[in-house]
């Protein structure tokens, strides 16, 4: 009986020894690349006001997801003071980018409270101005979290583009503003996908999943223009250590 015992014993310590995996140690020590959720573009609203104010509602937004909107001015000399809504949630706004006496910002707020959402852009002057607003799902949950990196681009001709955008990670949620003093068709780059146009003046564009680094291009009839792009950072996915026999699969 003991002579079987510690064959049996043998056995299964034989067993789990080449069903284990060293490999899978090294993977519960060494950190791997975080997983994300997948980005969603959810709904876009759009309007225009000639006032010292403009109000955009978004209907029926969802807790946690983000609007990311810009705001188009027709002049240098005006600024955007806030940008507010009815549900008392808070919105950051980038600092101003000009061009050819043409201005534009960029805000994004996550929605703390959802429903239907009135957002007010509030200027220091009247005067027409033009504001798109995009609701995304699968970014951050908070403004801190949520935004990771922005940059700017202005000039002249057909091709526009800001400099390289270099997010902490490949596929974060891209999202550009762009504006023109002219009329024609904003043709987006490869990847990305036009949102929320207002005007032949103003259009926005996303890329749900970017690169390494990006440049947010359009193709547009020749004029002056600018664009302002940033990158946000999406919700880790959940994950199943499964625990210590994790070790022993194949």
């Amino acid at each position: 009986k003991n002579g079987l015992m510690k064959l049996l014993i043998i056995f299964i310590l034989c067993s789990a020894f080449i069903a284990f995996k060293p490999e899978r140690v090294a993977e519960s020590i060494v950190r791997r690349p975080e997983r994300v959720t997948a980005a969603a573009a959810v709904q876009t609203a759009n309007t225009s006001a000639s006032s010292t104010s403009v109000s955009l509602t978004v209907s029926s937004t969802v807790v946690n997801n983000i609007i990311i909107g810009g705001v188009f001015i027709p002049s240098t000399s005006i600024t955007l003071s806030s940008v507010t809504d009815n549900q008392s949630n808070t919105y950051a706004i980038t600092s101003a980018l000009d061009n050819a006496g043409l201005r534009l910002y960029m805000f994004y707020g996550v929605q703390t409270t959802g429903g239907a959402t009135s957002i007010t852009a509030t200027v220091s002057s009247s005067t027409t101005i033009r504001i798109i607003g995009n609701e995304f799902s699968g970014a951050k949950t908070t403004n801190a979290t949520a935004f990771d990196a922005s940059t700017t681009g202005t000039g002249s001709g057909t091709s526009v583009s800001v400099s390289t955008l270099t997010p902490a990670a490949s596929g974060e949620l891209i999202v550009a503003f762009g504006f023109k003093d002219a009329f024609g068709a904003w043709t987006a780059g490869s990847g990305y996908t036009n949102y929320g146009a207002n005007t032949q003046f103003f259009q926005s564009q996303y890329k749900l999943s970017g690169d390494a680094t990006e440049t947010a291009p359009w193709t547009i009839s020749s004029a002056n223009w600018g664009e302002i792009a940033a990158a946000f950072k999406l919700v880790a996915a959940p994950t199943n250590t499964g625990g210590f026999f994790n070790f022993f699969k194949p």
